[in-house]
């Protein structure tokens, strides 16, 4: 698996505005819950989405998790986001504690989606189709055309 460089924990005054197409500026934003919320938890679709991300974060951090980065349509302009994608550093992580429907294997993203409402990914491990790391393919832009921004968490810090 490639190495994930540790950001800094330092927060910005507060998270950027979204760009013109919706999405986060290239980089990882640290941010507390209580701003992710604040910023992106509003709205019916996305409230019933919290409490899943919240019990996501709350099974990393029971398995040792220091960072976790928040990704796809949840931290975007998009008004009804679909899912939560949860990208997070394994060092450290005892894989045993997680949830076993948390454990990195392909067949586990629908049975995440369902009881979650979130899709759990390795940031060291590699997307088969880019031969990216996962904290890398989360960058990108699905229609190509450029970078995008990742909500960088301390699992720690989430209620």
């Amino acid at each position: 698996m490639a190495p994930v460089r540790r950001f800094s924990r330092r927060r910005p005054a507060r998270l950027p505005q979204l760009t013109a197409a919706g999405y986060l500026p290239p980089g990882h934003w640290p941010c507390a819950w209580d701003e992710l919320i604040r910023r992106f938890g509003q709205g019916d679709q996305r409230q019933r989405l919290v409490p899943g991300l919240q019990a996501v974060l709350r099974e990393l951090r029971r398995a040792g998790c220091l960072v976790a980065w928040i990704d796809g349509s949840f931290v975007t302009a998009v008004p009804n986001p679909v899912d939560v994608d949860v990208c997070y550093d394994h060092r450290g992580v005892a894989l045993s504690v997680l949830d076993p429907i948390l454990l990195p294997t392909p067949s586990a993203r629908a049975a995440q989606r369902a009881h979650y409402g979130c899709e759990v990914f390795v940031a060291q491990m590699i997307e088969a189709e880019t031969g990216r790391t996962f904290l890398e393919f989360f960058q990108q832009r699905k229609d190509g055309r450029g970078r995008k921004g990742l909500i960088e968490l301390d699992p720690r810090e989430a209620p």
